[in-house]
């Protein structure tokens, strides 16, 4: 029985329900957005965004959320960010991975990490042909972050990756969330997560820590926070290690009674290092964006 509960038991603990409602943008935000619809890359799966076209737009920047997140990214700040990047020239499409938000689901409803790098190739295919000749950026959240890695090392349309608190190491990723997020016993959560991996094949065989050594380090900045508990910082501090280049930036941890932390739950610090520190951010990113999506404008 036990050896049975293990094996079925991930399709419950492990990946639960990914669908959150998604807010239409406010009017107050002063965003002109249209919701578009494009397919994945692979098989009948379509995928629902949010297109925010900037005027002269001299670049474009598509947000990935991470897991149980949908195009909104209300966590991190999704649309407030969103408009920054659109004040500072650059169009941004947000889209709902599969499974997710208003995207269809997997033909058999599983979400496997292996395949989403097919929806956001996807939504490369689509922006690249709705403005076109305009260069390419991508900012991944958690597993978003993962989800950014993985495509770019075999898409070059990819001109510049940010990733925020990617989840370069997903077994880990998936045993803090197990334990912190769902309440499960640490030493269940290690079967559980040795049955999704081995069983389950939910990820891959090679890390996107092990994929991200072989990028070019220029196109990256890595954006992590000290204290995140769901994905540890040391996996962006790996991926450094390897990438000379690529540009890490630890955010500090919050103190505990940041108006942030009171109502963050088990998450912790995780993807809110825009909100905790928002000029720095901004200032960062943009700067990143300005420098490497302009060299590749003009290559």
């Amino acid at each position: 029985f036990y050896a049975g509960f293990i094996l079925i038991a991930p399709k419950f603990f492990g990946f639960p329900e990914t669908r959150r409602a998604v807010n239409p943008i406010p009017e107050s935000a002063q965003i002109t957005y249209e919701t578009v619809h494009f397919p994945s890359t692979q098989g009948p799966i379509q995928l629902t965004g949010w297109w925010m076209p900037a005027e002269n737009a001299r670049g474009i920047i598509i947000l990935v959320h991470g897991f149980r997140g949908q195009r909104e990214i209300p966590r991190f700040g999704g649309v407030a960010f969103a408009r920054q990047l659109i004040g500072a020239g650059y169009s941004v499409l947000s889209f709902d991975l599969r499974n997710h938000g208003d995207s269809d689901a997997s033909p058999d409803g599983e979400l496997v990490i292996a395949d989403l790098p097919r929806d956001l190739s996807g939504a490369l295919d689509w922006v690249a042909a709705k403005q076109p000749d305009l260069p390419i950026g991508v900012i991944g959240l958690s597993l978003g972050g993962d989800v950014v890695i993985r495509t770019a090392a075999h898409d070059s349309r990819i001109a510049a990756i940010v990733t925020v608190d990617g989840a370069f190491e997903p077994v880990a990723a998936s045993f803090n969330f197990m334990v912190r997020e769902r309440g499960i016993p640490a030493p269940l959560a290690r079967q559980l997560v040795w049955s999704m991996q081995y069983v389950h094949r939910i990820w891959p065989d090679e890390s996107a820590l092990d994929i991200g050594k072989r990028l070019d380090g220029r196109k990256l900045l890595l954006i992590h926070n000290e204290a995140d508990p769901v994905s540890p910082a040391s996996g962006a501090r790996k991926l450094k290690a390897a990438l000379p280049d690529a540009e890490l930036w630890i955010t500090p941890p919050p103190p505990a009674d940041h108006p942030l932390m009171r109502n963050a739950g088990r998450q912790g610090s995780h993807v809110l290092s825009y909100l905790l520190y928002p000029d720095a951010f901004v200032e960062k990113v943009l700067n990143f964006f300005d420098q490497r999506l302009a060299y590749t404008a003009h290559s």
